[in-house]
C-alpha cells in the first residue's frame, strides 16, 4: 500500500468515527429532551388530593377533595356549613372554600368569585330566594395569607338546601389575578370535591 492510499484509508476510518459519535451524541440528548418533555407533562398534569382528618366544626360537613395545583394558589380545606335559617328541620347549605397564596407576589380576586356545580338529580338542591343586597369587595392576598370564598356569598339571589341525607359530589371554580394592578391574564382553579350529609332532622 503506498502512502496516498495509507492516508485516505486513515482519513475515512476518522470520518466513520466521528459520524458515529455525533450520531451517539444526537441520540443522547433526543432522548435527554424526551425524558425531561415526559417529566415536565406529568408535573403539569399532577393533581393532589386532600382527605380531611381534622375533627369538623359543630354543623359542618368537611369534604374530601382534588385539585390541580395552578400557579401561586393552594387550596387549604373545603367545607360545606349547615344552617337553620327558619328554626325548623329544614337545612340550608353553604359552601366554603379556603385558598392560600404560596407564591412572593400578590393576588386578587373578588369576594364573590365563588361557583359551585352539582348534579340536578343531587340531594342538594339550588333554590331562587330574594336574599338581600350584594356586598363584595376586591380581596388582596399577600405570600402566606390564606382567605375563604363563599357560595352563596351576599345577594347572590339564590341558597342550597338540603333535600336528604347523601353523598354530594360539588365543582368548584374560581378565578384569580396576580399583581397589582390587574395588568396580567387572570388564572381559574377547578376543585372538586364530595360531602356526606347525614339525612335532615325531621321538622
Amino acid at each position: 500500500m503506498d502512502t496516498k492510499n495509507l492516508f485516505l484509508g486513515v482519513f475515512v476510518i476518522l470520518t466513520v468515527l466521528f459520524a458515529s459519535l455525533t450520531l451517539g451524541e444526537y441520540f443522547q440528548v433526543s432522548t435527554l429532551n424526551a425524558q425531561l418533555q415526559s417529566k415536565s407533562t406529568q408535573a403539569l398534569t399532577s393533581t393532589i388530593t386532600i382527605t380531611s382528618t381534622a375533627q369538623c366544626p359543630s354543623n359542618t360537613a368537611c369534604g374530601t377533595f382534588t385539585y390541580t395545583p395552578r400557579g401561586q394558589v393552594q387550596v387549604d380545606s373545603v367545607q360545606a356549613i349547615i344552617a337553620f335559617p327558619l328554626g325548623s328541620g329544614q337545612q340550608d347549605i353553604t359552601f366554603a372554600v379556603t385558598l392560600e397564596n404560596t407564591g412572593n407576589s400578590p393576588i386578587h380576586f373578588p369576594s364573590y368569585a365563588l361557583s359551585s356545580s352539582i348534579a340536578t338529580n343531587s340531594t342538594v338542591a339550588r333554590e331562587v330566594c330574594n336574599c338581600g343586597l350584594s356586598v363584595s369587595e376586591d380581596v388582596v392576598l399577600n405570600h402566606g395569607q390564606n382567605f375563604t370564598l363563599y357560595d352563596p356569598s351576599s345577594g347572590n339571589g339564590y341558597f342550597y338546601a338540603l333535600l336528604k341525607g347523601g353523598t354530594v359530589d360539588v365543582t368548584f371554580s374560581f378565578d384569580w389575578t396576580p399583581g397589582i394592578p390587574a395588568n396580567t391574564p387572570s388564572s381559574s382553579t377547578t376543585v372538586s370535591a364530595q360531602f356526606i350529609f347525614t339525612p335532615p332532622a325531621a321538622a
